[in-house]
């Protein structure tokens, strides 16, 4: 299920589905390192439908090239980029941006700013999408 759960979600039968809003300043950590894993969802708290699917290790891979579409979407919905297409992840691999990864699903790191999925650090960049969404759940399978 490339969706990682969306036909479950919308027609109400359980798994994959999340509470109806999730508080936007709260964050939770947990490590999955010993459990199998594949995939990552990047999912809108709004419900409004948006999120994007990439693959795991897609996400670790060096680019230092904003304009390179260099990550495969496995599936997404209300992104520019679709499920088969590219989409760019910013990762720069140096102390100096410890933002990095930049994750977005609109296609290079430009186009994604306005709806950047993912950002690390603590970093106060590119966050108005974000803010704007109820916050930016984070699924693994």
């Amino acid at each position: 299920d490339p969706d990682m759960g969306t036909q479950r979600e919308e027609q109400g039968g359980g798994g994959g589905g999340t509470a109806p809003m999730w508080s936007k300043i709260q964050n939770s950590y947990f490590s999955f390192r010993h459990i199998p894993h594949s995939l990552v969802r990047f999912q809108t708290g709004d419900h409004t439908g948006t999120y994007c699917v990439v693959s795991y290790s897609a996400i670790g891979v060096a680019n230092t090239d904003g304009d390179a579409q260099n990550t495969l979407v496995v599936s997404s919905q209300g992104t520019s980029v679709v499920g088969g297409q590219y989409t760019n992840i910013l990762n720069r691999h140096n102390a100096v941006y410890d933002e990095d990864p930049w994750i977005g699903c609109e296609g290079t790191h430009s186009d994604n700013i306005a709806a950047m999925l993912w950002g690390e650090g603590g970093t106060a960049f590119h966050v108005a999408f974000k803010d704007n969404s109820n916050g930016i759940g984070v699924f693994v399978k």
